[in-house]
């Protein structure tokens, strides 16, 4: 939303699919000052910024690998198939941290950012299995998602959700207006 002072503010976007018009896919922006992304990095369509790591690390320090590889990125949380497909082609057949963990006593899982894993799911047969090691969600080199331990070494992709003006997000808006009002 785009206030008086003509600031932009966090404001949460998704895209509305389905024959009945009821199938929600969360596109998770971030709108701020500008959508760029920083040298180095690549950006996946209109929606964030992403980089993989360089080292091979184990879970307790990819936040920390992430924000050495870009400012102020945190482990990637993966929303639809699409965004899955980009990332596993990026990854070149190799696998990747993602933030993605167990819920504490269930065998749900969350993203770094809170969010329920629900909607888009790409788990591999007999995952995520209900080994109470495998708490941290590792994307394979085939796509498929596997819970594992933390003491895994795996690169870490890193996301950097997207700083809009406020005309890309008025774009953004009208063309969510029209989808849910059928145009």
């Amino acid at each position: 939303m785009v206030n008086k002072l003509n600031q932009v503010t966090l404001i949460e976007m998704y895209y509305v699919s389905g024959p009945y018009r009821d199938h929600f896919q969360p596109l998770g922006y971030h709108c701020q000052d500008e959508a760029i992304c920083q040298e180095g990095t690549s950006q996946f369509q209109d929606y964030n910024c992403y980089k993989q790591g360089s080292d091979l690390v184990p879970w307790p320090v990819i936040d920390y690998s992430c924000s050495t590889e870009l400012t102020d990125s945190k482990p990637v949380s993966i929303k639809y198939e699409a965004e899955q497909e980009y990332l596993v082609e990026m990854a070149q057949g190799k696998s990747f941290w993602t933030g993605g963990l167990r819920v504490p006593g269930s065998n749900e899982f969350e993203w770094s950012d809170k969010s329920r894993v629900s909607g888009y799911k790409n788990w591999a047969e007999g995952q995520p299995g209900d080994n109470p090691s495998n708490n941290y969600l590792v994307v394979g080199a085939d796509g498929k998602w596997l819970a594992v331990a933390a003491n895994e070494f795996h690169a870490v992709m890193c996301e950097l959700r997207l700083k809009w003006t406020a005309d890309k997000l008025k774009e953004v808006l009208d063309i969510v207006t029209y989808n849910l009002t059928g145009g």
